[in-house]
């Protein structure tokens, strides 16, 4: 999937426009959704770095996936945290130190964060193919419809 986006990329306006003036308007509802939560610092602008190196190499061809396939890309970034968090909690396995106990549950944390992400997109992509499934039903008749019938 990814391999064939970079190819022939275009840029336009759109990926452009959504990452320089979209973002943080963005930004602003992830800290509404939690608002306890604060950007750490330098968030923004690796995130923004981050998003305009993909729409210099992939032009709008990101802005342009289905939202099904958009998904599938954030659950494949999940499972990597647990992937990750394994190769590093290898390298720590023989290491006997309250440090390293330390790196170790941090690690499984993460994991266990990451797991749970992945558990829940997969849960958004079956709400979606089932929303999609509905929105391309053709209409029910007024008189089969209870909700559309006057009182």
């Amino acid at each position: 999937m990814r391999a064939n986006r970079g190819e022939g990329a275009v840029l336009t306006d759109v990926s452009l426009d959504a990452v320089q003036n979209k973002l943080g308007e963005y930004l602003d509802q992830m800290k509404a959704a939690s608002p306890c939560w604060e950007l750490p610092l330098g968030f923004e602008e690796v995130l923004r770095a981050r998003l305009l190196a993909g729409v210099q190499s992939y032009g709008d061809a990101s802005f342009e996936l289905p939202m099904q396939m958009i998904l599938g890309e954030i659950r494949q970034e999940a499972i990597d945290l647990p992937g990750w968090a394994f190769i590093a909690w290898s390298k720590l396995r023989g290491l006997k130190s309250d440090e390293a106990d330390m790196v170790r549950n941090a690690l499984m944390s993460f994991a266990v964060q990451g797991a749970d992400l992945w558990l829940r997109i997969g849960r958004l992509q079956n709400l979606i193919n089932v929303w999609e499934s509905a929105s391309q039903r053709p209409p029910v008749p007024a008189e089969r419809n209870p909700r559309k019938q006057k009182a």
